[in-house]
């Protein structure tokens, strides 16, 4: 995938292309997470008929076939739990992870983790929980129990979270300040926070195939709107919303910070319970 990576954003010009022809699991990776590359697959054609031959959707993890068959694949990962998650965050899930039996597959958004747990019964998903009442991950859960969803906003809550930064125990760090900067910026943001809840709700997948949406939002905006820090912290955006410049001084990595107890043990509980 670096190569391929190296290949064409230093090598091919803006007016060239470069065609592979490859089952190199790299190579499918890199095109699969490109804005300017394509997936197509010769596989099981008739080469003395014309056929119309389009790009494999990147909507579906079905993909990585062409590298490595699912047959292959069940009997190389026995014994592993695999989960699809959201972006790229798999690698980290996969440090706090990795050694409890779990093995974190990437999916582009919440979306497709939903898609690909109807099609894949054998897998979990784990999502963020965005701007999803408590009462409605539970009906969804009751229905997808296979379907995990995060209690906090996002990855990023949780790995920026007061208490896991605490584990790791910086020189400076105060918890209490941190908690303080946090809420300052919700409530800087307050406006628009409150004005992308309905827009981003009606993406949700969840509520259009799995329960209905009601687009009642007061408990969310209420907890939003409270300076306590176990109310509205569930939905503040920790990826859009806080400026991570006051972080900056105690020297911390995703990497660190996927490695504590503390994050472990939280992805634990949601993958268990």
């Amino acid at each position: 995938s670096n190569l391929l990576h190296e290949i064409v954003s230093r090598w091919i010009p803006d007016s060239a292309q470069l065609w592979t022809a490859s089952h190199a699991l790299g190579f499918i990776d890199y095109a699969r997470n490109s804005d300017i590359a394509s997936t197509i697959d010769f596989n099981l054609l008739n080469f003395d008929t014309a056929k119309e031959l389009i790009p494999l959707s990147k909507d579906k993890l079905d993909v990585y076939e062409i590298a490595i068959p699912k047959s292959t694949m069940t009997s190389i990962l026995k014994g592993y739990k695999l989960v699809v998650v959201e972006n790229k965050d798999g690698k980290y899930y996969n440090n706090a992870l990795g050694t409890e039996g779990y093995l974190f597959l990437p999916a582009n958004d919440s979306r497709e983790v939903f898609q690909t747990l109807a099609g894949d019964k054998d897998k979990l998903g784990l999502r963020d929980r965005d701007y999803l009442r408590t009462d409605e991950i539970e009906k969804i859960n009751a229905q997808m129990p296979k379907l995990k969803i995060l209690l906090l906003s996002t990855f990023e809550n949780y790995i920026y979270h007061p208490d896991n930064i605490a584990e790791l125990k910086r020189e400076g760090f105060n918890k209490e300040e941190y908690i303080t900067k946090i809420t300052d910026q919700k409530n800087e943001n307050h406006t628009d926070i409150i004005a992308e809840i309905g827009t981003s709700r009606a993406h949700y997948i969840e509520l259009k195939n799995c329960i209905s949406n009601d687009k009642i939002v007061k408990p969310i905006t209420d907890a939003l709107s409270s300076d306590k820090f176990e109310d509205f912290y569930p939905y503040f955006n920790m990826k859009k919303h806080f400026n991570k410049t006051f972080l900056s001084q105690f020297n911390l990595s995703r990497e660190d910070l996927s490695k504590t107890n503390w994050f472990k043990n939280e992805i634990l509980k949601i993958l268990n319970g």
